[in-house]
C-alpha cells in the first residue's frame, strides 16, 4: 500500500512539472494559404518588459514580443509602449539579444511601423521587425534571452527580461 502510495505521487508530481514547463502558443493568425501552401503565423504578444526607463523624460509602459511567419520569412515584431516623452530611435540596424549561456545574436531591422494610440492619448506605440535567420532561431530556441540591447545613433537602450519569462518558448510557437 505504501509503494502504491508513494508511486501514484511520484506520478502526480511528474505530469505537474510537466505541464508547469509545456509552452501553450497563443495566435492571433495561424492559417495556411489554399493557394499557395504557404504558412501565415503570428503569436499572440507576450509582454517580456515593464516600466522602463530610458532617460528622465522618456518612460515605456511595456516592452511585448510577438513571432510572424509568412512568405517563407520569420521574423520578431517588438511593441514598445510609450507613456511619457518623445523618441527619434534613429538608426536602430540592429537587436542585440545576450543568451543565458553567454552568447550574443544579432537580429537585423527589416521594418518599422509607428502608431499613435489616440483612442485614449495614454501615450503612443512604435513597433519594429526583425529577421529571423534558422541559425538565429535555433540558438534562440536553445537558451533563454536574459538582456536585450537596442541599438540606435540616438537613444540606443538597454533592458532586462522580466523574471518568469522563458522566451525560448515563445521561439517554438513558431
Amino acid at each position: 500500500m505504501k509503494k502504491t502510495i508513494k508511486y501514484v505521487t511520484i506520478v502526480l508530481a511528474m505530469l505537474f512539472s510537466v505541464s508547469a514547463y509545456s509552452q501553450n502558443c497563443e495566435y492571433e493568425i495561424n492559417k495556411v494559404d489554399k493557394f499557395t501552401n504557404e504558412k501565415t503565423i503570428l503569436t499572440k504578444p507576450v509582454v517580456v518588459g515593464k516600466k522602463v526607463k530610458i532617460s528622465k523624460s522618456l518612460k515605456m509602459k511595456t516592452i511585448k514580443w510577438s513571432l510572424k511567419e509568412e512568405n517563407k520569412g520569420k521574423y520578431l515584431i517588438i511593441n514598445y509602449h510609450f507613456i511619457r516623452g518623445t523618441i527619434a530611435m534613429v538608426g536602430s540596424e540592429n537587436l542585440n539579444l545576450l543568451l543565458s549561456n553567454g552568447e550574443l545574436v544579432k537580429l537585423k531591422l527589416r521594418s518599422l511601423v509607428s502608431s499613435m494610440n489616440s483612442m485614449n492619448f495614454k501615450g503612443y506605440e512604435m513597433e519594429f521587425e526583425y529577421i529571423l535567420t534558422e541559425q538565429d532561431l535555433s540558438k534562440l530556441i536553445e537558451n533563454d534571452v536574459t538582456d536585450v540591447r537596442v541599438e540606435a545613433r540616438i537613444n540606443g537602450f538597454d533592458f532586462s527580461i522580466m523574471k518568469g519569462i522563458s522566451t525560448k518558448l515563445l521561439f517554438k510557437c513558431i
